[in-house]
């Protein structure tokens, strides 16, 4: 299975289609995409100025002569970050007078002007706050390049057990939404697919393509692999069931068969195979001994040439100029007289003598057995 995925992911025709994908994201990116500002309102943090676990009877908090204690109020400080995490810059021209951008506090009230902090000299300066009916804060035009960000420290005052959030609003060319994101909760407004696949720019998401073909990839391989556990857990037990009952099977015909004759050492040599390979050791034998019949059929005939062209050229000329490859067996010789089979392997190749007449023995028992066809049936 894993050398078929290695086949898919090194064949021509998904190289074809990464090119075609990446042909047509070159084509869109160049004629049809047009980078789009976006904005992003972000409480980063959320903390109390004072955390008081336990309630202490003498003790009071007081803001501006107020007692805390008294209104059930707990002062907190937010930091909200305002950002263009989009491709294209926000221009001045870009906002919509008659739909300011800015925020309303929800479930707190501001008691201070903002502290503000920003990612640019110019921002610091040119961004501008005007407080509007208590709660509500108005960002004036001003230009917020890609990537830029203004960050608001405010004070506000909150209900005991209420934890004050952000309301953003207003109207920006080019973004038809303003995301909300909590840093300080881990959440966001953002929808799942543009999560997944939005970006600061274009160019962004392109390069991205690449890790999502590793990753994959690499999930591809990673469940290949547990596939091929998993049928290996599954499977082996019932593998090694079925072995077990087919070497019961040959080892009862083997019994069988040494109660009808004497097993001599080439009947050994026959069983042996048949334990190994089951019937179909009567044609593997059969094939090696028609292989042995050819090979020393083509030994002679490559001997009787040897024999003409020395008597016509003399052996000196014969070693110097003609050469005659030995013929190439069809079966590995040498495993053959490591199992016993054969003798020798000189001139010619000589089986052990007693080896055709012990399977002739052992097929005709077999087809007697059931265990092969009659031979009419084959």
């Amino acid at each position: 299975m894993l050398k078929k995925l290695w086949e898919v992911a090194t064949s021509k025709s998904l190289a074809f289609l990464f090119a075609a994908a990446g042909l047509t994201v070159g084509v869109y990116g160049i004629w049809f995409y047009r980078p789009v500002p976006a904005l992003t309102f972000d409480t980063v943090s959320d903390t109390k100025v004072l955390d008081v676990h336990a309630s202490i009877g003498k003790l009071d908090i007081t803001y501006d002569g107020e007692s805390l204690k008294a209104s059930n109020r707990e002062l907190r400080i937010l930091v909200v970050k305002i950002m263009n995490n989009g491709a294209a810059d926000i221009a001045k021209t870009s906002y919509d007078p008659a739909d300011p951008i800015g925020f309303e506090i929800v479930r707190g009230t501001l008691l201070e002007p903002p502290t503000l902090s920003t990612s640019s000299e110019y921002l610091t300066h040119a961004a501008v706050f005007n407080q509007r009916e208590g709660n509500v804060l108005l960002l004036g035009p001003v230009i917020l390049e890609s990537g830029e960000w203004i960050q608001l420290k405010l004070l506000v005052a909150a209900q005991g057990g209420d934890n004050p959030s952000i309301r953003p609003f207003g109207k920006i060319a080019g973004i038809k939404k303003i995301q909300i994101t909590e840093s300080a909760n881990n959440q966001t407004s953002r929808p799942m697919l543009d999560r997944v696949f939005g970006a600061d720019s274009f160019w962004i998401q392109f390069a991205r393509i690449p890790g999502y073909l590793v990753f994959a990839l690499g999930i591809l391989l990673v469940g290949a692999v547990a596939v091929l556990v998993l049928l290996g857990i599954f499977i082996a037990p019932v593998v090694m069931l079925r072995d077990a009952r087919v070497n019961r099977k040959r080892k009862r015909f083997v019994e069988t068969y040494g109660k009808t004759k004497n097993i001599d050492p080439a009947d050994h040599l026959v069983i042996d195979e048949y334990m190994r390979l089951g019937s179909s050791a009567v044609e593997s034998i059969k094939k090696y001994l028609l292989s042995v019949a050819t090979y020393n059929a083509e030994q002679q005939r490559l001997e009787s040439i040897r024999t003409r062209l020395i008597a016509q050229i003399g052996d000196e000329d014969f070693k110097k100029f003609v050469k005659l490859d030995k013929p190439t067996p069809v079966l590995d010789f040498q495993l053959a007289k490591e199992r016993g089979f054969q003798v020798n392997q000189e001139q010619t190749v000589t089986v052990n003598p007693e080896l055709e007449m012990a399977l002739r023995a052992f097929e005709r028992f077999l087809r007697t057995s059931g265990e092969l066809p009659p031979e009419g049936n084959r």
